[in-house]
Formats: structure tokens, sequence, C-alpha cells
């Protein structure tokens, strides 16, 4: 759920102050996608879950500067982000949830 709450307040700070860097990057970032999909821009934080992969939208605002190479590393290096066979203990989820919220929640604000 951390990577949740993470995920969509990268999204909402994206849309909120840096909409237009982050449309202006997608095509250069991602040129094929940029041409295959069903938006032109990003308007609102739906599109990022209708139209992109959390990786791209990740990459996208690594390139376009709204994050920086840091917190692109700690939103890219999660391995128990998604449903695995990853054994994950106690003490690796509260660094895990530690380190979302102290360098992506609370950095983006």
């Amino acid at each position: 759920m951390t990577w949740n709450l993470a995920y969509h307040h990268l999204c909402q700070y994206i849309i909120d102050k840096k909409v237009a860097e982050f449309n202006s990057r997608w095509p250069i970032s991602n040129p094929g996608h940029h041409k295959k999909c069903g938006i032109s821009a990003v308007t609102k934080v739906e599109d990022f879950g209708e139209e992109f992969k959390e990786s791209q939208v990740i990459t996208i605002a690594r390139d376009a500067n709204i994050i920086i190479n840091n917190v692109y590393k700690v939103l890219d290096e999660k391995p128990a982000a998604h449903p695995s066979d990853v054994i994950v203990g106690q003490l690796q989820a509260d660094h895990f949830i530690d380190d979302l919220v102290k360098n992506v929640v609370l950095r983006l604000a």
C-alpha cells in the first residue's frame, strides 16, 4: 500500500506542478509510446493509469528533472512493490515504508 501512496503522490505532483515538463519530455523518452498512445498529453492523474506503466512514468519524471536520480533509485529499486515470490521480512518492510515516505512523499511536497 505504501507503494501505491508514493506512486499516486508522484503522479499528483506531476499534474499539479510539473505537467508541462512531463509532457514535453514524454515523446523524447518514449517516442514509440507517445505515438501509439490514445492521448497526446497528460492532463489528469487517471491518464497515468490508463496509458503508462509505472516504470515509464518514473523514467520520464527523472529524464524531465521532475525527480532527482536518488528519488528515481528509491522508486526503481523496490522489488517488493508488486506481487512476487520475493520474501520480505519485517525489517525490510519497515525500511521500504520509511524510504518511500521520506524520499518520495515528503520530498515532493
